[in-house]
């Protein structure tokens, strides 16, 4: 087994490691997705409650989308909109509420459909809310860029494992000393000799 076969297989090693070095650089760049802003509606005469942990049941209605603050941070607005039961049984989104009668349908329904969408666009953060998630951007993004690290050293530990393992099997079934490429001068002269002795 020639030495260029083990060094071949380095530089395509050193190459993996490079892109994968390289893809987590651009997935942390172009991560797009921006903070959470989670609420909970329970009637359509309250307004939504911020909550921390947002978790939308079956009978639930959830909607989200991409809002901007003042100062360009983007985040993720979400909206659920919690079903209740009724006086039948059933499970509805409440789309419509006097004080005294509620109204809902299932969370597929039009009238449903129509209710969230209104709720939706009426719905703004406020100015203190949006400070918050201000100051909490670079946190964020810190955060994102200590887990793609750990996972550009996780890459590299695992391709360094795989590389070695992979080296120390070939080396020991072609019977080449470890930590070199290919077989001593002296020792390829004596089995030469031998060889050729044997004819």
């Amino acid at each position: 087994m020639g030495r260029n076969t083990f060094r071949n297989a380095r530089r395509v090693a050193y190459l993996a490691a490079a892109v994968w070095a390289a893809a987590l650089v651009i997935a942390v760049l172009t991560d797009d997705r921006g903070l959470r802003a989670d609420y909970l509606v329970l009637s359509p005469d309250l307004p939504p409650q911020k909550v921390e942990e947002l978790s939308c049941g079956t009978f639930d209605r959830q909607e989200s989308e991409d809002r901007t603050t003042a100062a360009g941070t983007k985040v993720r607005l979400t909206l659920c909109f919690r079903a209740q039961q009724f006086d039948d049984g059933r499970m509805l989104v409440p789309f419509r509420s006097d004080g005294q009668i509620m109204e809902g349908d299932q969370f597929y329904s039009r009238p449903v459909q129509e209710y969230v969408e209104r709720r939706m666009r009426e719905f703004s953060l406020s100015k203190a809310e949006e400070e918050t998630l201000d100051t909490r951007y670079w946190p964020s993004r810190r955060k994102l860029i200590w887990s793609a690290v750990q996972w550009l050293i996780g890459g590299w530990v695992a391709l360094w494992l795989f590389t070695t393992a992979v080296g120390w099997v070939v080396r020991r079934m072609a019977g080449i000393p470890a930590g070199q490429d290919g077989w001593p001068r002296a020792s390829r002269s004596r089995r030469h000799r031998y060889k050729t002795s044997q004819r």
